[in-house]
């Protein structure tokens, strides 16, 4: 996931900083974090950068500051943060995950 997200990342800015119309979209997002403090969290923090035009910019408690340069990286964030949650056996709001019948 994150090699592929890399190299997508650095092919979509490329392209967008070499367009004559250099269609970039730079924006300061908030991001209330639901994941538990600790190894989760440092998870999640190091793979945003690595989504196509993101920065993981600041944690203030648990709010994510993020510069993005393409719209959406929101739902992006969302996304990758439910990912690391599954890994780590918790749903998506930070909590453990219940199983479901076998």
């Amino acid at each position: 996931l994150f090699l592929g997200r890399s190299l997508l990342g650095a092919l979509d800015i490329g392209y967008r900083a070499v367009h004559p119309r250099m269609p970039l979209h730079p924006a300061w997002l908030t991001y209330p974090l639901a994941l538990p403090d600790g190894e989760p969290r440092v998870v999640l923090l190091a793979a945003v950068s690595l989504l196509p035009g993101t920065l993981a910019a600041d944690l203030r408690g648990s709010t994510l500051v993020v510069h993005a340069l393409v719209p959406g990286a929101r739902d992006e964030v969302r996304a990758l943060e439910a990912r690391v949650a599954r890994v780590y056996g918790m749903d998506s709001s930070g909590g453990a995950a219940v199983a479901g019948p076998a």
